[in-house]
C-alpha cells in the first residue's frame, strides 16, 4: 500500500508519495496489508518537519 498526498482524483492514475503511479481503480482505503516503506519514510519525514515533538526536545 502506499501514502498519497491529496484527494485530488486525475483522469486514470494517483501518484503515490513514493512516485508510483497507481490506477485509480487500484485505489481502496484500508488499514490492512504491507505498507510501501519508502511512502512511510516520506511521511514520517514531513511529519517530523511540520510538527514539533515537545517530548523529545
Amino acid at each position: 500500500m502506499h501514502a498519497f498526498v491529496s484527494e485530488e482524483r486525475p483522469a486514470s492514475f494517483v501518484e503515490a508519495a513514493c512516485s508510483h503511479s497507481v490506477p485509480i481503480d487500484k485505489l481502496a482505503r484500508s488499514h490492512t496489508g504491507s505498507r510501501c516503506l519508502a511512502c512511510l519514510l516520506i511521511v514520517g519525514d514531513h511529519l517530523a518537519e511540520h510538527h514539533q515533538m515537545g517530548a523529545w526536545r
